[in-house]
C-alpha cells in the first residue's frame, strides 16, 4: 500500500506532469505529420511542412523574445511586480500573435495575386487563423512552467 501511494505522489509531481505534457504535445505533432504524409499527397505533405515551419519559426520568436526572459526574470520580482510583468508579457504575446496573423494574411493575399496555388492559399489562411491559438497555448504552457505549475 505504501509503495502505491509513493508512486501516486511521484506521478502527481510537477516533473512527471511536465514530461507527460511534452510527450502529448510532441507525439501529437509527430502523429499529425505521419497522417498527412500517409493519407495526403507528396505536395500536401510539402505544403504542410512549410506551414509547420512557419509556425515553429513564430513559436521560436515567442520563446526567445517573450517566454524565456519571463521565465528568468519573474522569480526575482515581488508579487505586485510579478502581476504587472505577467500582464505585460501576455500583452506582448497577444501582439506577436496579431502581427504574425496579419503577416500570414498578407502573404496569403500576395500568393493569391501572384499564383493560382489554391492549396497553399488555403493552408496559409488556416495557419493564420490557428496560429494565435497555438501561440497562446504555448505561452500558457511556458507561463505555467515559469511558475512551476
Amino acid at each position: 500500500m505504501y509503495r502505491f501511494q509513493n508512486l501516486l505522489e511521484k506521478v502527481r509531481s510537477n516533473t512527471v506532469l511536465s514530461l507527460i505534457d511534452q510527450v502529448v504535445v510532441s507525439g501529437t505533432r509527430f502523429v499529425t505529420t505521419v497522417m498527412v504524409g500517409r493519407f495526403g499527397s507528396d505536395s500536401e505533405l510539402g505544403i504542410y511542412s512549410l506551414a509547420f515551419s512557419l509556425v515553429i519559426l513564430v513559436l521560436s520568436f515567442q520563446e526567445a523574445l517573450i517566454s524565456t526572459p519571463y521565465t528568468i526574470f519573474v522569480t526575482h520580482l515581488d508579487k505586485l511586480s510579478q502581476k504587472a510583468y505577467s500582464t505585460n508579457t501576455l500583452i506582448q504575446a497577444l501582439c506577436l500573435s496579431f502581427l504574425a496573423t496579419i503577416l500570414l494574411l498578407i502573404g496569403c493575399a500576395v500568393t493569391f495575386l501572384i499564383s493560382e496555388a489554391s492549396s497553399l492559399i488555403w493552408l496559409l489562411t488556416i495557419t493564420a487563423v490557428l496560429l494565435p491559438l497555438m501561440l497562446i497555448r504555448e505561452f500558457a504552457r511556458r507561463f505555467a512552467f515559469a511558475h512551476l505549475k
